[in-house]
Parts: structure tokens; C-alpha cells; sequence
């Protein structure tokens, strides 16, 4: 997936190159301008042309740490190329640059002036050797068709010319976003763009930069220029640079403000989608409650329909006792009828040996009498029939509707569990009521609140109209006084002029004493009427407050509002809170259940599994341990008879020695009979000395002492020999019993025996177990060691008592073996599995499904049944898996009775249960404990298990009531 994802953005990157590309060329042939760093075009193919470089590139640093990029891979190919490495050169002459990035992108920038990026990177993909040092397997570069479609592009850029500075930007930082403004609008030869040519070299650049750097010095006759024009020319320019960058800042904030608006409106969006889904939500609740009504509904019938079977149950048994009680009464006039017709048998029987006259009347009404017996037998037997029928029919009918009502009684059990949940439901709901009137509360407490607030509102809106009116009477009053004052001035004034008339008459003192008078009252009046203006000034100053007040009445209103709303809506998202919250803790309840349920199987398959682990490994073991001691056994024994075979070759090597014939002793041939001539020549047998012919003495044999092929007769060759070439105890059996000749058998009579008591040990069920090679050649290390010592201390004659010592010991460990019974030595000294004691009350509810018991290899298990009663009868079913398995019956007739005194009801057998089940079963005589034996000893490899089912049956009493 992730590199599905790398390659389809790397097309997506080299179709944005290619569309670079275009935009480009198209601008340059619309405006016809050389394409500057103020194209937007020109930056996006920047920085996709430089993704595509540094894409896939193997990280690569220089002895002071520093990372390698692209620029060094453009040195490594273009280092040594004629014509290519002006660029290189050019960039390497630049000071301002520091890092490898932007040597790089200098480099990018002079071979588009120069038109010859297309084809600089056209001779670094032709290098394969540096290009696939330098980048990963999937870099495009090392792609034939994806590198020849990238240069194919590039192609068109040879058309295109750009005017890029040089120098004067941080190329290490960043690409150039804006292009600085050279000097060419005031005629410099120097600053005026000139489109260059594709075999243009390092030179043009050097040598425009450098008629740059002595422009500002060197004198110029046409063109006067003072130094201060170009110091306000350049402010003015840098000034231009700031503005755009403010410009631009500010369209990137309108670009965050709009995709905050959009991400703004997304949440809104988003946010009624959820409260469409919350409203889909309480559809469905509603619905689901809906459903659930009408499950109860379809319960409670069914509730009604299983207490109508059940009374129809309770009719039927009332049926069943009616038949019940006619059948008995028809039973007992059947009877009574019998015995009339024996009362009337009995009296003919008296009658005939009073009259031998009347035999043959008699016989005939006997003869009636019986054919009346016959048919009233039959007809009691079809009566019983018939009643059988109708008892098979009842309990048929009886079966049915208990099957009925225990479906019923599921069905009943169903609907308390319904039942259940609605009471929990309801309880759920009250506490939902209980939470809703809590919010009630809260919410009259809110309005009351609001209420007591309007009421102050009110109260100020009242004192602010009644001193707005006594503030209006006040007014009134003082403008009312104010006229007054006025008026009485102008009186006052009148007066004065009309005293003034006849003051004048009257002295200087008097008028005087007066004006000073009249000055003091319009004094007062003006204080009077200064204190009104100020009582008017601070009951203005009231009316200011209480509007403030009031504001802030109304804006406590407004907010007391807002907040009962968002209390109103923070109720009803805590209402859905609640509701969620129920359901997700429902949801993992339900799920608490079953990882419960899941956690308890999955602990239970754990132990049953470590359990047969732990005895898989125990047989392992055992396996393992007997595999070794019979492979001591088996390499001991072949070292016996290695030395046994090599005494007896030497044996046989020192009889024909001593039994060499001469050539002058014989004259013919011992077997054929043929003489010898100058034809027929003669051969010694090299086993027995003997002189034969060379057709009679043809045969080879190798010898142990010699080690190589040599000359023997038939008869020698035909001889049983002792070869062992493996520890095979069957082989050696056969050889010994297929030999003609038992007198000279190389094996004694201890040895078969040794040999007979190998063979009769009883094989395992199952295959051995695979020994290392490891393990094999440690013990034979160790068998050799010990057997060269033992060979070098004990002869011959030593190692053939020793098997003989063997030999009868094993005879008297199986003579004591047969000495006392098998399943008391068992019980005595076998290792016990497991012991399951039972009741026969606990075998009488034991079920119909059978029971697991599992045996491990080389144990036993037993199921003791105690009984109490006399004369019941013990059945048992079982099955083994995946071999067989020995069964035994025990009786012991309590606890405390010792082993020895218990009696072998079935002994030992060994079962093939994992063919074919095994049934059986014991009356039992006497009470006691009766043991069933699970013998696994004979198998020391595979441990198995027993399905196994018991039944108790009881003595059927007879009481003669069928009697006729």
C-alpha cells in the first residue's frame, strides 16, 4: 500500500511539473516578456522539479557532517564534461551560498537563463553508474521512460527565456518569491535584459556581474546619474518590496480567515447532521419501545394459552384415572366370572365320579364349558390389548403435552425475564422523573428569581417616574418663583425710578441706605437662585443613574434570560447524555456477560489442554527414559553376541585347522564323488578343511577374523551362522528356529531363553517415539566406554553365566507375578489416576449423556459404588479413545477390609473399546463396594480417555396379579 501511494504521487508530481511547464511557456509567448521571480508559475515548477530531486535520494554527508543534495550529484556527473561544468563553476564562484541546497538551486536558475536545463539533466541521467549511487530504486531517474518524459518536458523550456538575478537572495533559505527591480528603466548598458543564447557559457554571467559591481564607479558621459537618485531610487524600490510583502501577508490572512469560515461552516454542518441523527436515534427508540409493547402483548397470550393446556393437562389426567378405574372394575368382573366357571368345573368333576354313565353328556359340556373359557380368554386378552393401547395413547398424549408445557414453562421463564427488564426500565424511568423534577425545581426557583427581578424593575421604573414628576414640579416651581423675582424686579425697578424722583428731592443718605437694601435682597435672590440651579444640576445627576440603573436592569434581564435557556438546553442535553449513557452501560453489561462467559471457556479449554500437555509430556518423558534403558539393553546384548560369534568363528577356525586335510589323503570328491585329474582339480574348504572339486567348492563366505571373502563348500555355507548386523531380537528367534541343525547351533539354551523372555514381554499399543541423533550417540559413547572395560576384565565364559543368571532370574520374577492376582497387585502397588466414589442414588440422576474420564499412560482409574441394598442390578456402557483400555469388576465389603480379602468379580481384561462400545452388568448379592478398574499400566506412551455411562436397575417385585 505505502509504495502504490509513493507512485501515484510521483505521477501526480511529474503531471504538476508537465502543467508548470505549459503555464509557462504559455505566459511568456502571452506577455512576451522574459518570465521573472514574480511568476507564480515559475516558483510552483521550482519546487516540483526540486520534490523530484531529492525524491528516493540516498542520504549521503560530507567528513564535517554535512548533508549531500542534489547539487553534489550534479558535480559528480558534470564534473568532468567538457562545456557543462561552466555552470558548476559559475556556482562554485558565488560566496553568498553556503549549503548544498542552495548551490543547487543556483545551479536550477542558471541553466534555465541559459536554456540548457534540459539538456544538463539529459547527460546526468545518462551517467546510470552515479545516478543509481546517488538514488534509491524508486527514483524516476533511474525509470528509462518516466526520466526521458521528465527531459521531454523540460524541452519546451528551451523557447522560454528568463530574466534571474543572479545574486541578492537567500537561495538557501527558500526559492525567491519577488523579483527585484534592476536599474535597466534608467539606460545602463549593464542592467538591460539581453536574451542569451543556448551555447552561452559562464562568461556572459561573470562578466554582466561584474559590469553590475563597477556600474556605481565607473564615469559615464551620456548617462549622469547622481549617487543620491539611486540612494532615493533604491528606498523607493525597498519600499515597493515591503508594500508587496504586506500586500501578500495580507491576501494569505484572507485566505486563513476563508478556510476558517469554511472550517466553521463545516462544524455547522456537521452539528445538524448530528441532531438529524440524534432525532433518527429517538425514531428508532421509539419504535424499538413500540416493539417491545407488542412483545408483551404476544407474551401475555401466550401466558393465557399455556394456562388453558394446562388445564386441559389436568383434564386428560382426570381422564386417565376414569379409564384407569373401568379398566380395574372390568378386571375384577372378569375375575368373578372365572371363578364361577371353576365352581361349575368342580361340580361336573364331582359328578363324574358319581355316574361313569353320564361321561360322555359330561365331556360334551366340558368340551362347551371350555370353548366358552377360550373365547372369554380372548376376550380378555383383546380387552388388556385395548387397554395397553389406550395406556400407550394417554402416555403418548401425556408425553406431548409435557413437552407442550415445558415449552411453555421456557416460554413463561421468557416472559419473567421480560418482566424483569420493565421493572428495571421502570425503575429507570422514576429515576428519570425524579431528575426531571429536580430540573422542575430548579427551573420555578430560575422563574421566581425572574419574577422578584421584574418586580424590582418595576418598583425602579415607578421612583423614576415619581422623581421624574417632582423633579418637573420643582422645575415648575422655580421657574414659576424665578418670574416672580422678575416680576418684582421690574416693580422694584419702577419703584426705584419713581423713589428716584423723589429721592432726589430727598437726601443722599437716605437713597443710599436704600439702594444698599434693595443690592443685599437682589443678592439673596440670586443665591436663591443659584441653589435652584444646583438642586436642578443633581436631580439631573439622579435621573442619569436611575437610566443607568435601569440599563442594567434590563441587561441582567436579558442575560438572566440567555442563561434560562442555556440551563433549559444544558437540561435536555443532559437528558440525552443520560439516555446514551443507559444504553452504552446496557451495551457493556451485555458485553461484560460475554467476555465473562467467553473467559470462563476459554480458562476451562485452558485447563483441559494443559492438562493433556502436562501428560503428553509425562508420557514423553517415560517414553524417552524407556527408549534409553532399551537401547543400553540392546547394545549390551549385541556386544554378547559379537563376542560370542568371534569365540565361536575361532572355534571353528581352530576345528579346521586341526582337520586339514592333505591332496594325497583323498582322491575324489567328498560331495559329488568326482575324481581328480589334471582337469579336475581340488580346493580346500576354508571353514571345515575338506577337499572338494571346483563346482562343490564355489561358494564365499566372509569371515570376522579375516575380514574377507574365502572358499567354503554347500554344507558350510548352508550352516546357520550368527551375523548381527542389529538389535533385533525377532530376527534371531528365526534364525534359530530355521536352522537344520540344532546340534550345532552356535547359541546355547541359556540364551534362547534370555531371548524367548524378550519376546514375551507385551508389546505397547502404540509406535516408539524417535530418539536423536544426539541422544543415540551419547549412549553409545557411554555403552562403549563401558563395554571396552567390561570386555578388557571378563572373558568368554564369564559373559555366557552372566545370561544365564538372567535368565532365571526373569523366571522367578514371572513365577511370583503369577503367585497372587493381577487386579490386587494393582490396587496395592499401581499409580492411580483418579477415583470417582458414588451413590447409587447419585448413578440414579447420573443422566443420558456419557461422561469423560481421562486416563494417563502407565495409571489406573476406579469408580467405587457403594450399596446398601441387596438383589439391584449394575449396568455399565463405555468407550475408549484412542486405544484400548483393561476393565475389571472388584468387590470389597467396606472401607476398612484390607486388599487381600477382596473378591475378583471379572478379572482383568483388556477391552477393544475404541472399536466397538462394551456393555456389561452385576447383580448385586451382597452390600458393599463394588469397584469398576480403568487399567492404562500396559501402555507406557499414550494416555486416553473414557466415555463411560452406568444405570441402576431395581428387582421387579411380582405379586401375582396376572395371574388368571
Amino acid at each position: 500500500m505505502a509504495a502504490t501511494s509513493g507512485e501515484s504521487q510521483l505521477q501526480r508530481i511529474i503531471r504538476d511539473l508537465q502543467d508548470a511547464v505549459t503555464e509557462l511557456s504559455k505566459e511568456f509567448k502571452e506577455g512576451g516578456e522574459p518570465i521573472t521571480d514574480d511568476s507564480v508559475n515559475l516558483q510552483k515548477f521550482s519546487y516540483k522539479l526540486e520534490y523530484l530531486l531529492q525524491f528516493d535520494q540516498k542520504e549521503k554527508s560530507t567528513l564535517l557532517g554535512n548533508r549531500k543534495d542534489y547539487w553534489d550529484y550534479f558535480c559528480d556527473c558534470l564534473a568532468k564534461i567538457k562545456g557543462a561544468n561552466d555552470g558548476i563553476r559559475f556556482v562554485k564562484s558565488i560566496t553568498e551560498l553556503r549549503t548544498s541546497l542552495g548551490k543547487g538551486r543556483a545551479f536550477i536558475r542558471y541553466s534555465l537563463v541559459h536554456q540548457r536545463l534540459a539538456d544538463t539533466l539529459q547527460q546526468c541521467f545518462m551517467n546510470t553508474k552515479v545516478t543509481s549511487d546517488w538514488y534509491y530504486a524508486r527514483s524516476p531517474f533511474l525509470n528509462s521512460k518516466m526520466s526521458s518524459d521528465i527531459v521531454g518536458q523540460l524541452y519546451e523550456l528551451t523557447d522560454v527565456q528568463f530574466d534571474l538575478a543572479s545574486r541578492g537572495y537567500d537561495l538557501d533559505a527558500a526559492w525567491p518569491a519577488f523579483a527585484r527591480r534592476t536599474l535597466s528603466s534608467l539606460g545602463s548598458s549593464a542592467f538591460l535584459w539581453k536574451p542569451p543564447s543556448r551555447s552561452s557559457s559562464m562568461s556572459s554571467l561573470v562578466s554582466n556581474y561584474l559590469q553590475a559591481q563597477e556600474f556605481p564607479s565607473s564615469p559615464d558621459v551620456n548617462n549622469s546619474l547622481n549617487v543620491e537618485h539611486l540612494e532615493g531610487y533604491e528606498e523607493m524600490r525597498l519600499e515597493l518590496d515591503q508594500a508587496e510583502l504586506r500586500q501578500r501577508e495580507l491576501q494569505d490572512r484572507i485566505h486563513q480567515l476563508e478556510m476558517e469560515n469554511q472550517e466553521l461552516q463545516a462544524a455547522v454542518s456537521l452539528q445538524k447532521e448530528q441532531v438529524q441523527v440524534e432525532k433518527e436515534k429517538s425514531n428508532n427508540y421509539s419504535e424499538e419501545n413500540s416493539r417491545l409493547t407488542k412483545m408483551i402483548t404476544e407474551l401475555q397470550k401466550q401466558c393465557e394459552v399455556s394456562h388453558s393446556t394446562q388445564s386441559t393437562v389436568h383434564d386428560l389426567q382426570k381422564c386417565l384415572q376414569s379409564l384407569e378405574l373401568s379398566a380395574a372394575e372390568q378386571l375384577k368382573e372378569h375375575s368373578t366370572k372365572v371363578e364361577q366357571l371353576l365352581t361349575s368345573k368342580e361340580d361336573c368333576a364331582s359328578k363324574l365320579q358319581v355316574s361313569n354313565q353320564e361321561l360322555e353328556t359330561s365331556r360334551a359340556l366340558i368340551a362347551v364349558k371350555d370353548l366358552c373359557i377360550d373365547e372369554l380368554k380372548a376376550k380378555l386378552s383383546s380387552t388388556e390389548q385395548k387397554n395397553l393401547n389406550l395406556l400407550a395413547k394417554v402416555d403418548a398424549a401425556l408425553d406431548e403435552k409435557g413437552q407442550q408445557a415445558t415449552a411453555q414453562y421456557d416460554s413463561a421463564l421468557q416472559i419473567r425475564a421480560l418482566l424483569e427488564k420493565l421493572q428495571e426500565m421502570e425503575k429507570e424511568k422514576a429515576d428519570m422523573q425524579r431528575l426531571n423534577a429536580e430540573h422542575a425545581s430548579q427551573l420555578k426557583a430560575a422563574r421566581e428569581e425572574l419574577l422578584l427581578k421584574e418586580q424590582a424593575q418595576k418598583e425602579l421604573e415607578s421612583r423614576y417616574s415619581s422623581l421624574s414628576a417632582n423633579s418637573k414640579e420643582e422645575s415648575e416651581k422655580l421657574t414659576g418663583s424665578l418670574e416672580t423675582v422678575a416680576k418684582e424686579k421690574d416693580a422694584l425697578q419702577e419703584a426705584l425710578t419713581l423713589k428716584g424722583k423723589e429721592m432726589a428731592e430727598l437726601q443722599t443718605q437716605a437713597v443710599s441706605e436704600e439702594c444698599g437694601k434693595v443690592r443685599e435682597q437682589l443678592e439673596e435672590q440670586k443665591r436663591q437662585q443659584y441653589a435652584a440651579e444646583e438642586e436642578i444640576t443633581e436631580l439631573q445627576a439622579a435621573n442619569t443613574s436611575l437610566c443607568r440603573k435601569l440599563d442594567e436592569a434590563r441587561e441582567q434581564l436579558s442575560e438572566s434570560e440567555s442563561a434560562r435557556l442555556q440551563k433549559e438546553e444544558e437540561v435536555t442535553s443532559l437528558r440525552e447524555l443520560l439516555e446514551r449513557i443507559q444504553k452504552e452501560a446496557d451495551e457493556a453489561k451485555e458485553k461484560i456477560l460475554d467476555y465473562t462467559e467467553k473467559l470462563s471457556k476459554v480458562a476451562a479449554d485452558k485447563d483441559s489442554s494443559d492438562q493433556k500437555l502436562f501428560a503428553e509430556l509425562d508420557d514423553l518423558t517415560r517414553t524417552k527414559q524407556f527408549l534409553e534403558e532399551r537401547l543400553i539393553e540392546l547394545i549390551r546384548d549385541k556386544d554378547a553376541l559379537w563376542q560370542k560369534s568371534d569365540a565361536l568363528e575361532f572355534q571353528q577356525k581352530l576345528s579346521a585347522e586341526q582337520r586339514w586335510q592333505g591332496d594325497t589323503e583323498v582322491n575324489h570328491c567328498l560331495d559329488c564323488q568326482r575324481e581328480f585329474s589334471w582337469m579336475v582339480r581340488r580346493h580346500h574348504c576354508r571353514m571345515c578343511g575338506r577337499i572338494f572339486c571346483y563346482y562343490c567348492c564355489n561358494n564365499y563366505m566372509v569371515t570376522k577374523l579375516g575380514g574377507k571373502k574365502e572358499r567354503c563348500c554347500r554344507a558350510c555355507f548352508n550352516k546357520p551362522r550368527v551375523i548381527v548386523d542389529s538389535a533385533d531380537d525377532s530376527g534371531s528367534s528365526a534364525n534359530q528356529e530355521g536352522s537344520p541343525a540344532s546340534l550345532e547351533s552356535p547359541v546355547s539354551p541359556s540364551e534362547r531363553a534370555f531371548v524367548a523372555s524378550e519376546a514375551s514381554k507385551p508389546p505397547d499399543d502404540a509406535a516408539f517415539d524417535i530418539i536423536t541423533d544426539e541422544e543415540l550417540c551419547q549412549v553409545q559413547e557411554s555403552d562403549s566406554l563401558h563395554n571396552e572395560s567390561q570386555i578388557e576384565r571378563d572373558s568368554l565364559d564369564q559373559s555366557v553365566t552372566d545370561l544365564n543368571s538372567t535368565s532365571s532370574t526373569f523366571d522367578e520374577s514371572e513365577d511370583w507375578q503369577v503367585a497372587q492376582d493381577a487386579e490386587i497387585c494393582l490396587l496395592k502397588s499401581g499409580e492411580i489416576m483418579m477415583k470417582l466414589p458414588l451413590t447409587v442414588e447419585e448413578i440414579m440422576n447420573f443422566g443420558e449423556s456419557n461422561r469423560e474420564l481421562f486416563i494417563k499412560s502407565s495409571t489406573y482409574s476406579i469408580i467405587p459404588i457403594t450399596v446398601t441394598e441387596m438383589g439391584l442390578t449394575i449396568s455399565w456402557i463405555f468407550s475408549s479413545d484412542p486405544k484400548s483400555i483393561s476393565f475389571s469388576v472388584v468387590y470389597q465389603e467396606a472401607d476398612d477390609t484390607p486388599l487381600d480379602q477382596c473378591k475378583v468379580l471379572i478379572p482383568m481384561t483388556r477391552c477393544n473399546s475404541h472399536k466397538e462400545t462394551i456393555r456389561g452388568q452385576v447383580k448385586v448379592r451382597n452390600a458393599g463396594i463394588y469397584t469398576l478398574i480403568f487399567d492404562n499400566t500396559f501402555s507406557r506412551f499414550i494416555s486416553k480417555r473414557v466415555f463411560y455411562h452406568l444405570a441402576v436397575e431395581r428387582p421387579v417385585i411380582y405379586d401375582g396379579s396376572d395371574f388368571p
